[in-house]
C-alpha cells in the first residue's frame, strides 16, 4: 500500500524501527480476539472490554499499566486508512512527530514516540479483516528499550478470518477453528474462561474454553463429572435443565468426564431441514500442566468431533 508524506508524517524503514535489539525481553506471545503480538514476560491483561467487533484491552505489569489496544470494525465501503489514522494520531500525539512504518503487518502503521514520557502512541489498519486498532505502549526506565516497544507494534497482526486463531494470555494458550469470534470472558486468579461464537452460521455455534488451576485444589472440591455437569448447566441456556449424566473418556490431554446431548434446531422447519445440533462438554484433568481444561461446544453434529480435535490439538501452541 502506497503511503504519502506531509510535514508531520514521515516514513522510516521497518528494519531501522525494529533494530537488532527488538527481540530483547519480548519472550511471551499475547493473543486476544484475533490480535497477536509478543510482549515482555511480566505484561498481562489488566482490563478487558467489548467483543470481536469493538473492544479494548489494557496491558500492564505488577506496578502499573504499560499499554492499550482499542479496536473496531470499519463498516464504510470507502475508507482511506492512512488519511483517517493520520488525523486520529495528530489529535492524540499533540505535536510529537508521526512516522509511517512500511513493511509492518498492519498497513498502514503510524507511530508517535514521545521521548519525554517514553510512550509510543500508534494507530493501524488490518485490510483483510477491516479492523482499525489504536493505543499506546510505554516502558519503565532501565527495562523495556525503545526498539522492544517498537517491536510490540511492528509485530502486531490481526489474524485472518479463514485461519485458526491463536490465543495467549497469562499462562494460557489455545487455538480455535476459523469463524469463531470472541464474545466474552471472565478472568480471575485460578479460573480463566473465554466464550466464542460464530458470526456466519445459523444457528450460531458456540465454544466455551475454561482453565481452572491448580487441579489438585479443583478436584479436591469436586470430581471431573461434577465439573463437567456444572459447566454444562451454566452455559446450556435451558430453563429447568436437568443435571446431565457423564461418562469417563480419554483425551490427548488426559482423563476426562463428558456429557453430550443432541437436538434439532429450528423446530418450525420440516424435519429434513432441521440441523442436528450437538452439545458436548469435556472436563479434562491435564496432569502435565496441573489444571482442569474444560471445553464446551455447541455445534452441528457433523462438525463436533473435528472441532474438539482441533481445539485439544491446538492447546499450549508454541
Amino acid at each position: 500500500m502506497a503511503v504519502g508524506h506531509d510535514a508531520s508524517v514521515d516514513e522510516v524503514g521497518h528494519g531501522a524501527m525494529a533494530g537488532s535489539e527488538s527481540a530483547g525481553r519480548l519472550g511471551k506471545p499475547f493473543g486476544w480476539a484475533g490480535w497477536l503480538t509478543a510482549v515482555p514476560e511480566d505484561w498481562r491483561p489488566l482490563r478487558i472490554q467489548g467483543t470481536h467487533e469493538r473492544g479494548v484491552v489494557d496491558l500492564g505489569d505488577a506496578t502499573r499499566p504499560r499499554g492499550q489496544l482499542a479496536w473496531s470494525v470499519v463498516t464504510r465501503k470507502r475508507f482511506d486508512a492512512l488519511r483517517t489514522l493520520r488525523r486520529t494520531m495528530q489529535r492524540s500525539a499533540r505535536g510529537v512527530p508521526i512516522v509511517v512504518v512500511p513493511g509492518a503487518d498492519l498497513e498502514p502503521l503510524l507511530l508517535a514516540e514521545d521521548e519525554k514520557t517514553g510512550r509510543i502512541r500508534f494507530a493501524g489498519f488490518a485490510s483483510q479483516t477491516r479492523r482499525v486498532v489504536q493505543g499506546f505502549v510505554e516502558g519503565e526506565k532501565g527495562q523495556e528499550t525503545v526498539p522492544e516497544l517498537r517491536a510490540i507494534l511492528t509485530g502486531l497482526s490481526d489474524q485472518a478470518k479463514d485461519k485458526p486463531h491463536k490465543w495467549s494470555f497469562f499462562s494460557i494458550r489455545f487455538t480455535v477453528p476459523p469463524d469463531f469470534r470472541y464474545r466474552e470472558a471472565a478472568l480471575t486468579l485460578g479460573d480463566m474462561r473465554v466464550s466464542l461464537v460464530t458470526g456466519s452460521e445459523k444457528p450460531a455455534a458456540e465454544l466455551h474454553l475454561r482453565h481452572v488451576y491448580p487441579s489438585e485444589l479443583a478436584l479436591a472440591r469436586d470430581d471431573l463429572g461434577a465439573w463437567a455437569a456444572r459447566e454444562w448447566l451454566r452455559t446450556s441456556g435451558e430453563r429447568r435443565a436437568k443435571t446431565p449424566a457423564t461418562t469417563k473418556v480419554k483425551t490427548e490431554l488426559g482423563p476426562a468426564a463428558m456429557c453430550c446431548k443432541q437436538r434439532r434446531a429450528r423446530p418450525w422447519l420440516p424435519i429434513g431441514h432441521r440441523p442436528l445440533m450437538e452439545q458436548r462438554c469435556l472436563a479434562i484433568h491435564d496432569e502435565t500442566h496441573q489444571r482442569l481444561v474444560i471445553v464446551h461446544a455447541v455445534v452441528e453434529e457433523s462438525r463436533m468431533s473435528g472441532i474438539i480435535h482441533k481445539v485439544l490439538g491446538g492447546m499450549y501452541w508454541k
